[in-house]
Formats: structure tokens, C-alpha cells, sequence
């Protein structure tokens, strides 16, 4: 569908998106246009969650793996050109099978959504988090210098470390290799 899609702003502030196609009317001598406006803020917002579906883990809301392979393909291009260093940090949690075990699911998923909280709390805001895929994390930080990706490295390892996950009655020490 032709015309032009733009974001408009209300007077209460709030955000609403239009459809705008215009055209020369073709049935009158003296030439004027025609405009058509329709209100498409549903069908973008509908199409923004599917967008943000596809890039992101359902359970922890992270990046997800297809997205992460993405960006770190990216900046692997981007690398060689520019001379720029990036460090790929890769994250597995050391007794996650042992509480998906012996409590259950749904205190696994839980467990993996409290080290998403704690993880993103440790980011750079030029870092990308993403959950790969069962209890693996990846950190992909841009433009980081190999000493400060250990030093990153080591605060996300001994943040963990410190951790304890509590289930009912329950506590678990969570580490990460």
C-alpha cells in the first residue's frame, strides 16, 4: 500500500500513528489532491510485538540467540574493517539442573529470570545480553579492550557467585563457568 507512515503526537501527550496516501483528484479541471488519513496505531503496534517476538527469549525478555548470532555477525564484519576490539563473553550456570531437578520447572524458569535481572544489572549500555538457550547466556561487548572484558568478566562471575537462589523453603548457591 502506498503513502507515507508517520507517528503523531496528541495534546494529552500520549502517541497515534497515520496512514497518509494523496493523490491528484482525476475528475475536475482545476487540479486539487486528495488526501486519505487513517489511524494505524493498532496494526503498528501489532507489528512492533511481533518484531520485538522475534528478536527476544518469551521466558527472560532477552535477546534471543537468532538475534545475538545477528548482531555478533555484525560487529565480526564491521571488525575487520574498522580494526575496532569486541569480546564475545559466553556464560553457563553451574548448578541450574540441579534446582530444575530437584524443584521443578517452574522454579528453573524463575531462577533463569532473577540471573537475566542480575545479568542485565551488570551491563554496559553498549553490551548485548541474550539468553542462547537453556541456562547459557552470551555477552557480546563492543568496543572493549580484552583486560576490560576480563575485569567485566570476573564482576558478573563473582556477582553470581554471590547469589542465592531461594525456592520455598529452599536455597541454592547459583555459580557460572
Amino acid at each position: 500500500d502506498e503513502g507515507l507512515e508517520y507517528r503523531k503526537t496528541r495534546k494529552d501527550g500520549s502517541t497515534f500513528w497515520v496512514h497518509l496516501r494523496a493523490a491528484l483528484d482525476p475528475g475536475v479541471k482545476t487540479p486539487r489532491l486528495l488526501a486519505v488519513c487513517r489511524d494505524i496505531t493498532e496494526r503498528r503496534s501489532l507489528e512492533e510485538q511481533l518484531a520485538h517476538q522475534a528478536t527476544h527469549d518469551t521466558l527472560t525478555n532477552l535477546i534471543n540467540r537468532r538475534e545475538f548470532e545477528r548482531r555478533l555477525q555484525r560487529v565480526l564484519s564491521s571488525s575487520f574493517e574498522s580494526g575496532d576490539e569486541h569480546v564475545l563473553c559466553f556464560l553457563d550456570l553451574d548448578h541450574f539442573k540441579v534446582v530444575n531437578d530437584t524443584c521443578g520447572h517452574v522454579a528453573g524458569d524463575d531462577l533463569l529470570r532473577q540471573v537475566a535481572a542480575l545479568l542485565q544489572g551488570q551491563m554496559r549500555s553498549r553490551d548485548t545480553l541474550a539468553r542462547l538457550g537453556g541456562d547459557e547466556f552470551g555477552v557480546l561487548m563492543e568496543y572493549c579492550s580484552l583486560d576490560r572484558a576480563v575485569r567485566l568478566a570476573e564482576k558478573i562471575r563473582a556477582t553470581l557467585a554471590e547469589f542465592l537462589f531461594h525456592w520455598r523453603s529452599r536455597q541454592f548457591s547459583i555459580g557460572v563457568s
